[in-house]
């Protein structure tokens, strides 16, 4: 078997509206301590939305606990994320 690190490192997140919404969709990620790694504007519609984050250029993400939030109008919504190490050194 062959392996080579991922030189495009990037998480695909998903998440689950029960109605459309108008209000702007935003996607944070930070650690959690609540620094903000990034933020991904998101779609308002019903049913299965999913967004693709790409970490900015020299952001090492590294094996860990994330938090993730889902924000639009009025309502806040967080979970946690684990990103584990796939292969060793």
């Amino acid at each position: 078997m062959w392996a080579a690190s991922n030189t495009q490192p990037r998480g695909y997140i998903y998440y689950h509206l029960k109605d459309a919404t108008e209000e702007d969709v935003t996607i944070s990620i930070s650690t959690p301590e609540g620094e903000e790694l990034g933020e991904i504007d998101g779609t308002g519609n019903a049913g299965l939305n999913h967004v693709t984050w790409v970490p900015r250029r020299r952001q090492n993400i590294s094996a860990g606990t994330y938090v993730i939030t889902l924000k639009y109008g009025d309502t806040e919504e967080k979970t946690s994320n684990e990103v584990e190490e796939v292969f060793g050194d």
